[in-house]
């Protein structure tokens, strides 16, 4: 699912600059100049993160937070604060992610946003691998016939496994502590191994575009730097 961004700012230029510097396949740039328009948007289509600028049209983005923060647009989503050039604004004491300035740094912005998005996705995609893995297995009720029916193993294990371990009839469950305990640990243990490639399965992609993402902002992080030293160059050589 694409993770939305919401610009707020009287310049409407800045959200296509934010859609070059952010993939659309993985965000949604949203645009609004108006605190009106930042709550429209805030009711019908939440972002994930808001990027309200100080100064917006008759309206102050610091009434904006005031207003998300107190409706609890905020709960689930992050905020920062932009200011123009040469805009003194004081915003301490707020509870927002930061303050983006301009002239705006857009590879710092991505860099900060997109770091953080992943570590969220990874985090709820390890949440959720963790729910799979440890749901609870309700036992069956207690049989003397079989081992089987004494530890209700079918559920989760295969129907193999299963078969394996409830092959041996037993006279009474005092007479299999010991043995039942190191065949459960062995079918266990095999269970465990099984699940292994599953897991890898679910969190390959997940560590690919990790990885991905990284790799693009360190590019982009030379790639800045390259392009600032020739201009620094190309400066020295004209003014000499």
């Amino acid at each position: 699912m694409k993770r939305k961004i919401l610009i707020a700012d009287k310049d409407a230029s800045l959200k296509d600059a934010f859609r070059i510097i952010f993939s659309e396949d993985k965000y949604e740039i949203l645009y609004a100049a108006s605190a009106k328009d930042v709550e429209k948007v805030a009711s019908s289509s939440p972002p994930e993160v808001y990027i309200v600028n100080v100064n917006l049209f008759k309206s102050s983005g610091v009434e904006v937070y005031k207003k998300l923060q107190k409706d609890h647009y905020l709960d689930n989503a992050r905020f920062f604060f932009m200011k123009d050039e040469n805009d003194t604004t004081e915003l301490l004491g707020f509870q927002a992610e930061g303050v983006i300035e301009k002239p705006i740094n857009f590879f710092k912005v991505h860099e900060r946003i997109a770091k953080d998005d992943d570590l969220i996705v990874l985090v709820d995609e390890i949440a959720e691998t963790e729910e799979t893995v440890s749901a609870p297995v309700k036992p069956a009720p207690v049989k003397e016939e079989t081992v089987k029916d004494d530890i209700g193993v079918k559920v989760g294990l295969g129907e193999g496994l299963a078969k394996e371990l409830s092959a041996r009839p037993v006279a009474s469950t005092e007479d299999i502590g010991p043995e039942l305990e190191a065949e459960l640990r062995r079918v266990l243990g095999v269970t465990m191994e099984e699940m292994v490639p599953r897991l890898v399965d679910r969190m390959t992609p997940v560590l690919s575009s990790f990885v991905e993402d990284y790799t693009k902002r360190v590019l982009y992080e030379i790639a800045e730097k390259v392009i600032r030293e020739e201009i620094e160059k190309l400066l020295k050589e004209s003014g000499s």
